[in-house]
């Protein structure tokens, strides 16, 4: 797998704090906002959902987009699995090796998980339960605890926009 990650700026485009809405949608599948993707609604927590989707690749050793599984988003499968508390299914097992290589000693389980939940947060469904980066990265560096993961809504009516 190869990571290809663009900053396109498209968040970027309006005054902070303020939202922006398009009938023109540019990006990569898989890795746009689901607001963005349905109502052309971006916001800097657009780019937040991107940045969770990397995180959740990396970690997983997976493609945001797995057209062969039935659970072919990554934000589905590793919520589901991390829920289920199976770990070890959502790592990339070359991260897991085994307990005496440098990967393990060098990034225990515990950081692991870390990373993987704030992939999780940063790429909900709903805007507003999404940290913002800043939050994100602190939670990534162990400075500030990361929060127990909030259920998935549905698509559709459950999907709240605003954020």
């Amino acid at each position: 797998m190869r990571a290809r990650v663009a900053d396109f700026g498209l968040a970027k485009q309006g005054n902070e704090g303020e939202s922006h809405l398009t009938t023109r949608i540019a990006g990569t599948h898989g890795y746009l906002a689901p607001e963005y993707a349905l109502y052309g609604q971006l916001t800097e927590k657009s780019d937040v959902y991107s940045f969770g989707i990397v995180v959740l690749e990396i970690m997983c050793g997976r493609k945001a987009l797995d057209l062969s599984s039935s659970t072919f988003l990554i934000t589905d499968w590793a919520w589901s699995l991390m829920k289920a508390g199976r770990l070890e299914q959502v790592l990339d097992p070359s991260l897991l090796g085994c307990e005496d290589s440098v990967m393990s000693r060098r990034y225990p389980r515990m950081i692991m998980e870390r990373f993987l939940l704030v992939g999780i947060l940063c790429a909900h469904l709903m805007v507003a339960l999404r940290p913002t980066m800043l939050d994100a990265l602190r939670m990534l560096e162990g400075d500030i605890e990361v929060p127990t993961i909030p259920d998935r809504p549905l698509y559709g009516n459950d999907m709240i926009v605003s954020g």
